[in-house]
């Protein structure tokens, strides 16, 4: 499952892996256009939406890291 948000003005793709044998949440950016979660599988899209929103400034500081 994937969605779109955007961060400095640019979308960015969000890719949410929920896995039935994962007990934490990992968070990647894996390009400055696409960031992952990978999850369990009770892991809701409005919980994916409410981690990106505490994870914003890392978020945007790992993407400018990317773009260097």
């Amino acid at each position: 499952m994937s969605f779109q948000i955007e961060i400095n003005e640019k979308l960015v793709t969000v890719k949410l892996e929920k896995k039935k044998n994962i007990k934490h949440v990992y968070l990647r950016v894996i390009n400055p256009s696409l960031v992952q979660i990978r999850t369990n599988i009770y892991f809701t899209l409005y919980d994916a939406k409410e981690l990106i929103e505490r994870k914003i400034s890392w978020i945007e500081n790992s993407i400018l890291k990317l773009e260097e």
